[in-house]
C-alpha cells in the first residue's frame, strides 16, 4: 500500500547538502510537494537535519531546504521538507 500523500517525479539532478558543516553532493532522483530522494553512498540515520541546495531548471534559481532525513535505503536516503525550518 502507497504510504505517499504527493506524487513523485523522476529527475536526475546534483544536490549539495549540508550536515553537521560539512558539505557533501549527492544525485535527486525523484521529488514531489514536500520530499525528495538523494542517491548517496554515506550512511545517513533518520531524524538529522541537513540543508539542501540545487539548481533548480523550473525557476532557473538555486534554491534551498531544511530537510530531514526520514528513511534511509542501501542507494540513499528519503528526506522531508521540514516546515518548522522553511
Amino acid at each position: 500500500m502507497e504510504r505517499r500523500h504527493h506524487p513523485r517525479f523522476a529527475c536526475f539532478e546534483e544536490v549539495n547538502f549540508v550536515i553537521k558543516d560539512v558539505t557533501h553532493t549527492g544525485i535527486m532522483l525523484n521529488f514531489s510537494k514536500n520530499g525528495f530522494f538523494i542517491m548517496t553512498p554515506l550512511s545517513l540515520e533518520p531524524g538529522e537535519s541537513i540543508g539542501l541546495k540545487y539548481y533548480s531548471r523550473a525557476t532557473r534559481s538555486v534554491v534551498h531546504f531544511d530537510c530531514k532525513i526520514v528513511r534511509r535505503e542501501t542507494t540513499g536516503i528519503g528526506v522531508i521538507v521540514d516546515p518548522s525550518l522553511n
